[in-house]
């Protein structure tokens, strides 16, 4: 037999069922309810608020892997022979962030500047970067800078790309194992628009290098390969400085934003791109449909600016591609392409 009674509460009246002991029912007390609806609306007013969280983070993921852009690519041309000849030098100056062996450029009339032996004040460029025996380096951000400099007053500033810095002999194994993938986080953050701090140090590097009394009155040239080929273009296009690159990763949005429009339009002007067929880093294949699709309504997707010039590939496979683009340089010209610049007949040297 089921018996109700009537128990006052400070907030109503609730009926409560006795049963017999063996089949007892939990009670729930008034205020038990209250706390229940707060939990409710609480569960409300949070989830609403995560929800315009996440909606804030769409949209600052798509600011900053879309711009609007008028800038358009520039057609690629087929590089000659004859014409490659003026870019040997450059190749073999991008070369020396990996092989600081002064015997890499010396046929072309460049030595290296040594920062080591010349104390030069970089307290205006962030990060922690150092001067070395023949490049200065950071081994937070992976950046790896040399200098050469001809007879003619011309300084190469070249820009190292992933394992770049390799060469530094007081650096460890587990270091260098540890800037590597920051060269390569950094090359990727940057294909997917976020911002990126190796190229704004190398910018901050090359807008104190200029005002060095070392450097006063001297034409600089830049010039780096696949990462290296990426910053050099960076600081090329935003400064008004010319520049041969190789085998370019391409500038992601947040770069090009930086960079700015107006900049982007007359990168022709300064920024030579020169990449071997194939090169999938620089080409992007997969993404040409839905980057023609993009530009078409004016949203920017990562890509190189500036003048562009293909050579065939001398390797098969698209590491080999990638990497080696001296080695297509030489075997373009008729060499071997493992080839060194001393193997070079006079008619093909071409000082810078």
């Amino acid at each position: 037999m089921l018996i109700a009674e009537g128990i006052k509460s400070d907030h109503l009246l609730l009926p409560i069922i006795k049963r017999p002991a063996r089949c007892k029912i939990a009670l729930v007390a008034a205020p038990t309810l209250k706390k229940l609806k707060d939990l409710i609306l609480f569960s409300r007013s949070y989830l609403t608020l995560k929800k315009a969280a996440f909606q804030r983070n769409v949209v600052r993921i798509l600011s900053a892997i879309s711009l609007k852009c008028n800038a358009r690519p520039q057609t690629t041309k087929e590089l000659s022979p004859h014409e490659a000849k003026n870019f040997l030098p450059h190749c073999f100056a991008s070369l020396t962030c990996w092989m600081q062996n002064e015997n890499v450029v010396n046929r072309f009339g460049l030595k290296f500047f040594e920062p080591g032996k010349n104390a030069l004040d970089l307290s205006g460029v962030p990060g922690k970067i150092e001067a070395k025996e023949r490049c200065f380096f950071d081994e937070q951000t992976g950046l790896t800078a040399v200098i050469l400099q001809s007879q003619d007053d011309k300084v190469f500033l070249c820009f190292g790309g992933v394992r770049s810095g390799d060469t530094i002999q007081a650096m460890d194994p587990a270091m260098r194992f540890k800037v590597l993938w920051r060269q390569r986080i950094s090359a990727v953050k940057n294909l997917f628009g976020f911002k990126v701090g190796i190229y704004q140090q190398a910018d901050a590097l090359y807008q104190t290098l200029k005002q060095k009394k070392e450097f006063a009155g001297k034409k600089v040239i830049l010039t780096g390969q696949s990462l290296g080929g990426s910053i050099a273009s960076y600081v090329s296009a935003k400064n008004h400085v010319p520049s041969v690159c190789f085998n370019s990763i391409a500038l992601g949005v947040r770069q090009q934003r930086e960079i700015g429009e107006k900049n982007l339009l007359n990168a022709h002007e300064y920024v030579t791109h020169i990449s071997a067929k194939g090169d999938f880093f620089n080409n992007y294949p997969l993404f040409n449909p839905a980057d023609s699709v993009l530009r078409a309504i004016g949203i920017c997707t990562p890509r190189n600016f500036g003048q562009k010039y293909q050579i065939p590939s001398a390797f098969e496979g698209l590491k080999k591609t990638h990497y080696f683009i001296l080695g297509s340089m030489m075997h373009h010209l008729g060499y071997d392409p493992r080839a060194g610049s001393d193997a070079l007949k006079e008619d093909d040297l071409i000082l810078p």
